[in-house]
């Protein structure tokens, strides 16, 4: 990851862009991370609305958006010692949110402005695990960055942690990107709204 910051623009390879239904994607991504929350004894929720003002067809790299997601459960499960995890698709206004919450041992205020700075890890983190690189909510923010998507944390030390994904409504009625990726950006913290 570090090297891949020195590839000029010109040198990026592109990713494939398509058209997919959120709502049938977290259903597969529930239930591949199911097993893994219940071997770590907590129970990961998939919580949908009943209809959704737009539907929820989304434009973009289904392997980067899957990685994002990946980073993010994967992380609420190592910070989580007991309780829930909850995934949902929702509505708000126009847009779609996904949201992932976990009754973790949260994040300290002060340290918010931290948490996607590259190999930054949390004095606190090793409380519950060593493993990681601290590249996890780094990679999920370039990702969201890359999608012209907005990523908002809400954190509470010792009660959880919970990161919500914005995804614009398109005038189209295409959740996502219009076909192309967002160029880089110099600064990540561009895509995140603390």
């Amino acid at each position: 990851m570090v090297e891949a910051n020195r590839v000029s623009p010109q040198e990026v390879k592109p990713v494939t862009v398509a058209q997919f239904d959120m709502l049938s994607f977290l259903e597969k991504t529930h239930s591949l991370f199911e097993p893994i929350a219940q071997y770590h004894s907590l129970k990961i929720h998939y919580e949908t609305q009943s209809s959704y003002k737009h539907g929820t067809q989304v434009r973009g790299d289904k392997v980067s958006i899957d990685r994002m997601l990946c980073n993010l459960l994967t992380n609420a499960i190592k910070y989580t010692r007991r309780g829930d995890i909850f995934l949902r698709l929702l509505n708000q206004e126009d847009d779609l949110i996904i949201e992932i919450e976990d009754t973790g041992i949260g994040i300290a205020k002060e340290q918010l402005s931290n948490i996607f700075i590259p190999l930054w890890r949390s004095p606190n983190s090793n409380l519950l695990h060593e493993s990681g690189m601290g590249l996890g909510l780094y990679i999920a923010l370039c990702v969201a960055h890359a999608h012209g998507l907005s990523m908002q944390v809400d954190s509470v030390v010792k009660q959880g942690t919970k990161f919500s994904i914005i995804f614009p409504y398109k005038y189209d009625g295409i959740y996502g990107v219009d076909g192309t990726m967002l160029p880089k950006s110099a600064r990540r913290q561009d895509a995140l709204s603390i």
